[in-house]
């Protein structure tokens, strides 16, 4: 009996041996095939894009916009030197130079994604760049604000308001609103500073309103910590930034400065061209921290496009910064995180948008928070041609149902229809990622990571090697074909995904002829219900790594059956698969824009639909 079990599994392991080297061959031989296509289809690519590119800069120059052309690493370069070495000055000349620089860093930050959604090796190392230039970017910012803050205070008394017995100035600049309050009175009786225009009110404890000590507050409408960190923080991050962050310090104050015969008399410190930060608690005479003191009370209102969670309890938390060297030219990267700990109370009221807590944690960067997984599992998809080169995308989330009209131009959002969404319903055609990048601001998150699936039941993500290869494969068809996901997928498990995909009727698509009643009103019932096309006898298609095949099984088996369908093979591609069956299929992809291909694939790239999809 053990002779037999091993001989059986001995012809069982030549079995396998020689189905995996025919398929290596056959492998081997479609690519070699397809080598022609394939150049083609990436020149293709590359001559729109290059076109698409050239129509940006006409507009950008007919614009007269200062900003540099951010996809150019020289141009910006030079453009960043000359705007760090612009002194800082006072807070009023500061102001402007910073929001340049926000506006800039947004530029580079929209690009950079799109960049590396490309994945070809010059995006990458242009997405490489475009990020060290986005630190540098936030790194100067913040040593303007420093500089003109010190100058400021190094001046409090000719600012100071005898009326109200203090030291107050706010400048609402775009991106990056600043607010400083120098405590030369020293009045127990100020105890909540209000930031008029910026819409912030920090209430003290008597032991700061005491204290010989400023309080600076700079809102930034953009998350300037965690995209910055290191690609393992980035992965681990369970939770995100809302309504960008809003930064408190606690500076100290220089010595005063002493009238001598008409002169005024300043003490030349590193408080004169710096400012110094003071913790809280504030230490005792003694050099020790109180066991306990009470919080500082921050109050302030989020912007309009921010969409809170119904049902979810705020949350708020604080930037715990771990700068560790890398070992490259003395370069460090921040393998910091989010942190809720001495952070208290915190109420949100809807109808005014005003979130206030507690909080201890000051010289760091705070914001509203929220999990990153809310949108998912994803329950169902779909994506449905309208032509060659234009299609929808419909996915619904655990809370919105959400559609994207996908052409050569871009995508663009079409729902949900929400307050909070209105500017993107309202914009002009953007890369895919730059869309799921702003949806995301909203409250949207559309772009799950690995560690996502950690809170969701039964849920196991694909390889990210397969999923590419998926995207990248299914990106041709989609000018032809509807798809979906198949309820086997997931229990695949990492290293396999189900899908199901069917011909589109011409009558849904561009070049329909003629007048179908039936098609009409299946066209009428799409907009509504779009998910009323899919069909549970759609065919399945198995996909692992370099093996593609149609498969028996369909969503109404009780089982999943991955025999092949018969006259079926397992290829190489998903095309390989199709095309043999669809002699359409060729004369539509050799129609069809590239670069729309591409926007679906790097669409489908950022979803992850075949690892975060659960049908209900």
């Amino acid at each position: 009996m053990l002779a037999a079990r091993e001989k059986a599994e001995a012809e069982r392991k030549a079995a396998e041996a020689a189905l995996l080297a025919e398929l290596d061959a056959r492998f081997e031989e479609e690519t070699e095939a397809n080598k022609g296509l394939y150049a083609q289809l990436s020149h293709e690519l590359e001559n729109e894009i290059t076109q698409l590119n050239k129509d940006k800069e006409w507009k950008t120059y007919l614009a007269c916009e200062d900003l540099p052309d951010v996809k150019k690493e020289g141009v910006v370069n030079e453009y960043v030197t000359t705007w760090k070495e612009k002194p800082a000055g006072t807070l009023w000349t500061a102001l402007p130079d910073c929001t340049s620089g926000m506006i800039l860093m947004r530029a580079l930050l929209l690009d950079s994604v799109y960049a590396y959604s490309r994945g070809t090796p010059a995006t990458l190392k242009q997405h490489k760049w475009q990020m060290e230039l986005q630190k540098a970017l936030i790194a100067e910012i913040g040593h303007k604000l420093d500089s003109s803050t010190a100058e400021f205070i190094l001046r409090a008394e000719e600012y100071y308001n005898r009326e109200t017995q203090s030291c107050l100035v706010t400048l609402p600049a775009e991106g990056c609103r600043f607010g400083l309050w120098v405590n030369l009175a020293k009045n127990p009786r100020m105890k909540a500073i209000e930031f008029g225009g910026l819409s912030v009110t920090v209430e003290l404890p008597k032991a700061l309103a005491l204290a010989s000590c400023a309080v600076r507050v700079t809102q930034y409408d953009d998350d300037v910590v965690s995209p910055y960190a290191s690609e393992e923080a980035r992965a681990a991050a369970t939770l995100m930034a809302l309504g960008g962050v809003l930064k408190i310090d606690l500076l100290g104050l220089p010595p005063p400065s002493k009238k001598v015969k008409g002169y005024t008399m300043r003490a030349v410190t590193e408080m004169s061209t710096g400012v110094v930060r003071t913790e809280y608690p504030i230490r005792a005479a003694d050099g020790s921290l109180p066991t306990s003191a009470p919080p500082l009370r921050v109050t302030y209102v989020l912007p309009e496009t921010v969409l809170m969670g119904e049902g979810l309890k705020p949350e708020v938390g604080y930037w715990q910064a771990d700068v560790q060297p890398t070992g490259e030219d003395g370069a460090t990267v921040d393998q910091g995180t989010w942190k809720t700990d001495g952070i208290a109370d915190v109420t949100y009221d809807p109808e005014t948008r005003t979130l206030a807590f507690d909080t201890l944690n000051v010289n760091t960067s705070l914001t509203l928070l929220q999990p990153t997984h809310l949108e998912l599992p994803y329950k169902r998809w779909l994506f449905s041609p309208r032509g060659g080169s234009s299609g929808d995308l419909f996915v619904h989330t655990q809370r919105f149902e959400l559609h994207f009209s996908m052409s050569a131009r871009g995508v663009s959002l079409k729902a949900p229809a929400l307050p909070q969404t209105a500017h993107l319903l309202s914009s002009a055609p953007m890369p895919a990622p730059v869309l799921l990048l702003r949806l995301r601001a909203c409250g949207i998150n559309l772009c799950p990571k690995d560690s996502d699936a950690l809170p969701l039941e039964r849920v196991t993500p694909k390889r990210l090697s397969l999923e590419e290869q998926i995207s990248s494969d299914l990106c041709a068809l989609l000018c032809r074909y509807y798809l979906t996901n198949s309820k086997w997928c997931q229990s695949r498990g990492p290293s396999k995904a189900m899908l199901r995909l069917a011909v589109k009727p011409e009558t849904y698509g561009e070049g329909a002829t003629g007048y179908d009643e039936e098609a009409e009103e299946a066209a009428a019932a799409a907009v509504s219900d779009p998910f009323a096309a899919i069909d549970p006898d759609w065919p399945s298609m198995l996909v692992e790594f370099r093996r593609t095949l149609m498969v028996i099984a369909s969503d109404d088996h009780m089982t999943c059956d991955e025999a092949p369908r018969e006259g079926h093979i397992a290829h190489s591609t998903a095309f390989e698969c199709l095309k043999g069956n669809d002699p359409d299929l060729v004369p539509t992809l050799t129609n069809s824009s590239v670069l729309y291909q591409d926007n679906v694939r790097q669409m489908l790239n950022s979803l992850r639909l075949f690892s975060f999809t659960k049908p209900e």
